[in-house]
């Protein structure tokens, strides 16, 4: 009996350690599987994780972007309208500044000739056709511009350079002193000899204008100053013309003739100045 329950007891002891061993086999099999599975899903799942994380990190690329591009937009506005404004107030100091030039010009022209009434006007147009030689004004008769008036230049306190020939409410054509129909009374500043400054077309064409009917020995050099004579009272008296470049004899050999070079060049001349009214000598 006793031999009977030793068996029974050795044989539950060894069915407990086959089911346990068992058990530890199932349990490893099913583990390793359950590994082996969630590989396989993660390695089929991967490309589709990566492909929704960059979907995300782009659709957050791209507010980024549309944020950093209105701001820019904004920015770009702010700045325009700064630049215009500033371009504004320098377009209204540059006038301040024309303004301010013009009076000191005129203050300085006025000191020279005290008499004088001017007004500025800007060069608006050239001509240095075969046939003339003009600038256009920018300012007419709605000015006090007429026909006749002498138009002169900053330098030299008040240089001519020509005369009013053409005249309109808004603008007008002045005849430079170098134009072949332009001729004004004459005087040399250096010996007071009177003459006839007048513009020829074989002259014209080099910017320079004769001086005529002098007497033959005429004390004339080079460089000597040429002014208005004043006579006729078109023109006011004293205002430099030109300086003298050459002098020959003419044919008849009774008189001299002498090649101008205009005081001022109105090539440089951006602005000039009209006397439209000035007080003749011998008026109270």
């Amino acid at each position: 009996m006793k031999r009977l329950l030793k068996r029974k007891a050795a044989f539950t002891a060894a069915a407990v350690g086959v089911a346990l061993v068992i058990m530890g086999i199932i349990s490893a099999f099913t583990s390793g599987r359950a590994s082996i599975l969630t590989s396989a899903a993660g390695f089929v799942t991967k490309p589709f994780r990566l492909l929704a994380s960059s979907v995300s990190g782009g659709a957050s690329s791209f507010l980024g972007y549309i944020r950093d591009y209105d701001a820019l937009q904004a920015e770009n506005t702010a700045l325009a309208a700064e630049i215009e404004r500033l371009r504004r107030e320098n377009r209204e100091l540059e006038g301040m500044r024309r303004e301010n030039e013009e009076l000191r010009v005129i203050a300085g022209l006025k000191e020279t000739r005290p008499s004088f009434v001017f007004v500025s006007a800007a060069v608006t147009a050239r001509s240095t056709s075969n046939w003339a030689r003009t600038l256009t004004l920018d300012k007419g008769s709605s000015a006090g511009i007429a026909a006749g008036h002498s138009v002169l230049s900053a330098e030299g306190g008040g240089c001519l350079v020509g005369v009013v020939a053409e005249v309109s409410p808004g603008w007008c054509v002045v005849r430079l002193v170098t134009d072949s129909s332009f001729a004004a009374g004459a005087v040399v500043y250096r010996t007071a000899q009177t003459a006839v400054a007048e513009g020829r077309f074989d002259l014209m064409t080099r910017g320079r204008l004769g001086l005529l009917r002098l007497p033959s020995g005429s004390d004339l050099r080079i460089g000597d100053l040429v002014l208005t004579s004043g006579a006729g009272g078109v023109l006011p008296p004293g205002l430099p013309i030109a300086a003298v470049a050459s002098v020959y004899d003419e044919k008849d050999g009774f008189s001299l003739t002498a090649e101008l070079v205009p005081a001022v060049s109105p090539d440089r001349l951006s602005a000039v100045y009209v006397v439209i009214a000035y007080e003749q000598v011998g008026e109270p």
